[in-house]
């Protein structure tokens, strides 16, 4: 019988350990892994493992725990117009100080910009304020103190928003309305970088009795401070 022969018929003991246990006793019903089976499911447990640990990092920078609060006050009856004005506080509930931008899309902002979400029923309220062009990399640059509000822990601002020819009720008639302002707020923090940042709030109510008549845009808003 030939060498190649007897490879066939006399399988060496490395070829045992893919051979039922009618060649090899010892062994399980099953092909035992390899050494090298064993490193490479230890690897993938630990790259799935790193890759976790990564994603949680990263949504955590993307928007970090709410440690702002956001209340919205109104008016509950509106004869006019002319007299919705609305009230927010924005208060810091962490450990944390707070350097946010005063950001057009915020209740942070000075101007008539879309900073509310006003409805009666699933009809919205037109806006007809102002859009502007805003660069957070430019504000955080220039750091002007008047572009941001600084929240230091337990602090609140206080801050009015006329809406007066901001928005235009006359398609969505008279009636009751929900407002709600928009939560996420910009941080900076100590490298420079954005953090956004939702702020736990809820909606408020008012009814417009009459006078849907559209003045023209106010450029009235003032923030009375912090608290």
């Amino acid at each position: 019988m030939s060498a190649g022969q007897e490879s066939r018929l006399y399988p060496t003991a490395a070829a045992f350990h893919c051979l039922s246990p009618a060649y090899s006793p010892h062994l399980h019903s099953k092909c035992q892994p390899s050494f090298g089976q064993h490193t490479l499911h230890r690897l993938t447990l630990i790259m799935i493992l790193v890759l976790f640990v990564l994603v949680v990092t990263f949504c955590g920078a993307m928007a970090i725990t709410p440690d702002l609060s956001l209340s919205i006050s109104v008016a509950k009856s509106i004869l006019a117009i002319n007299e919705l004005s609305v009230t927010v506080l924005i208060s810091n509930t962490g450990n944390d100080s707070f350097k946010l931008l005063n950001h057009p899309q915020t209740v942070l902002s000075h101007l008539p910009t879309q900073m509310f979400r006003i409805k009666r029923g699933n009809t919205t309220a037109d806006f007809t304020g102002i859009i502007v062009h805003y660069s957070p990399d430019y504000v955080i640059h220039k750091n002007n103190s008047v572009d941001f509000t600084l929240l230091a822990p337990g602090q609140t601002h206080q801050q009015v928003h006329a809406l007066t020819g901001v928005y235009n009720f006359t398609r969505t008639g008279p009636g009751e309305y929900q407002i709600e302002a928009y939560s996420g707020f910009y941080h900076v923090d100590k490298s420079g970088s954005i953090v956004v940042v939702e702020a736990e709030t809820s909606p408020a109510r008012f009814e417009i009795i009459g006078g849907l008549t559209r003045p023209r845009v106010s450029m009235h808003h003032h923030s009375t401070g912090s608290l």
